[in-house]
C-alpha cells in the first residue's frame, strides 16, 4: 500500500515537470518573437531591403540586357550593310576595270585598223581590210579564217599582207569568209629573190613551221646574213616587191656545193588582228 502510493506520487511529479518544460519552451519562443519584432535588427533589415530591392534589380538587369541585345543587333545590321556595300563596290570596280580594258582594247584595235587602212590606201587602193576570225582553222596548222568572202570580191590565190610584209595566201573562199594559208606552211611556195647589195638571186621559198627555207642555194652566189628577201611576182595574184623576210642562217647540206638558207619572215601571221587582202 505504501509502495503503491509512492509510485503514484512519483508519476504525478514527473508529469508536472514535463508540462513545466513545455510551457517554458513556449514562453521562450513567444518572448523571442516579441523581442525580434521590437528590435532594429541589421540582419533582418538587410534581408527586408534585399527583398524590397529584388524586383527593381531584376528589372534593371532586364533593361540592360534588352539594350545590349539592341546594340548588338544594330552593330550586326550595320556590319552586314557595310559588307554588302563593299561587295557592290568591288563589283563596280571590277566592271570599271573591265570597261577600261575593253576601251583600251578598242583603242588598240582602232590603231591597228588605221594602220591597215593606211597600207591599203598607200599601196593597194583596191584591196580589202579583213579581220582574223580564227587562228587555228578546223585544226589545221598555219591556217586561219578571215571575215571577207565572195560577197566582198575575194577569190583564191590572193595574197594577204600586214605592215611588215606578206602573211599568206587565200586558198578557200566562202560566202562571207575565207581561209588563209600562212607563209609558214610547208604547203605554200613563193618565188622570191634575195637582194645582196646590187645583186639579185632568185629562189623558191617555202615554210617549215617556224621559218622560211630555201632547200638548195648555190654556194657560188655570195650572200650575207641579214640580206632581204622579196617576192618576184607571178603576173596573176602576187605583186612584185612584197617583203618576205631576211636571211637568218646558212646551213651545209648533203650536197657540198649548196647551202640550205633559213629566212626569218618579216611578218608574224599570229600577231595581227587585221590584215589586207591584195587585189
Amino acid at each position: 500500500m505504501f509502495l503503491s502510493s509512492k509510485k503514484r506520487k512519483s508519476k504525478n511529479l514527473f508529469t508536472k515537470i514535463d508540462i513545466n518544460l513545455n510551457l517554458l519552451i513556449i514562453l521562450l519562443i513567444i518572448n523571442f518573437s516579441v523581442y525580434s519584432s521590437n528590435q532594429d535588427s541589421s540582419f533582418l533589415n538587410s534581408i527586408k531591403k534585399s527583398l524590397q530591392l529584388a524586383p527593381q534589380s531584376i528589372s534593371l538587369i532586364f533593361e540592360f540586357g534588352k539594350d545590349l541585345i539592341n546594340d548588338v543587333s544594330s552593330y550586326l545590321a550595320f556590319k552586314q550593310n557595310l559588307l554588302s556595300e563593299n561587295e557592290n563596290l568591288q563589283k563596280e570596280n571590277a566592271e570599271l576595270k573591265a570597261y577600261v580594258m575593253q576601251m583600251a582594247d578598242i583603242e588598240s584595235e582602232n590603231h591597228e585598223l588605221n594602220n591597215k587602212l593606211n597600207i591599203q590606201k598607200k599601196y593597194f587602193k583596191d584591196s580589202l581590210v579583213t579581220q582574223i576570225l580564227n587562228l587555228n582553222y578546223q585544226g589545221q596548222n598555219h591556217h586561219f579564217l578571215v571575215d571577207k568572202g565572195e560577197i566582198d570580191g575575194v577569190y583564191s590565190g590572193q595574197v594577204v599582207v600586214d605592215k611588215s610584209g606578206i602573211v599568206g595566201q587565200v586558198i578557200e573562199v566562202n560566202n562571207a569568209s575565207s581561209v588563209i594559208r600562212t607563209i609558214l606552211s610547208n604547203q605554200l611556195y613563193l618565188t622570191g629573190y634575195i637582194k645582196s647589195g646590187k645583186i639579185i638571186y632568185q629562189s623558191l621559198i617555202k615554210g617549215d613551221g617556224k621559218n622560211l627555207i630555201v632547200d638548195y642555194f648555190n654556194k657560188t652566189n655570195k650572200i650575207n646574213l641579214g640580206d632581204e628577201v622579196f617576192t618576184t611576182g607571178d603576173n596573176l595574184n602576187i605583186p612584185k616587191g612584197l617583203r618576205i623576210g631576211k636571211v637568218k642562217k646558212l646551213l651545209n647540206t648533203e650536197l657540198n656545193d649548196f647551202y640550205k638558207l633559213v629566212i626569218e619572215p618579216s611578218s608574224n601571221p599570229y600577231k595581227e588582228r587585221f590584215l589586207v587582202i591584195v587585189k
